[in-house]
């Protein structure tokens, strides 16, 4: 069976992949961090425009992933489950907890 990679609708504005799960997230961004199976490495999505998005192929339980909200301070992301319920809040500046799992998102305002 072949790995799914997890991706995002609309696009994000920058992907890249970080071998240890270390990333920085420049000023102005919400920047997701996500298992990436395909690869077997993190794969980072960097937000910027005021957009919902739909993170798809996202749930992975064994890796967890995170965030870093850098968007302007007091600027609040909001994650919400498939019943548009939210279901975590992050007001800038922040990081995600440290462990994160993606299972519950199915969408993500960055502001």
């Amino acid at each position: 069976m072949t790995a799914t990679a997890p991706t995002i609708s609309p696009a994000a504005e920058r992907v890249r992949y970080v071998a240890d799960g270390t990333y920085s997230c420049p000023t102005g961004r919400l920047c997701a961090r996500v298992w990436d199976p395909a690869r077997d490495t993190y794969k980072v999505f960097d937000r910027y425009y005021c957009t919902t998005c739909s993170p798809s192929s996202w749930g992975d339980g064994e890796h967890g992933g995170g965030f870093r909200n850098h968007r302007t301070a007091g600027t609040v992301a909001r994650f919400s489950d498939s019943a548009g319920a939210v279901v975590h809040t992050s007001t800038a500046p922040d990081v995600a907890p440290s462990w994160w799992g993606w299972d519950p998102v199915w969408t993500i305002g960055n502001c």
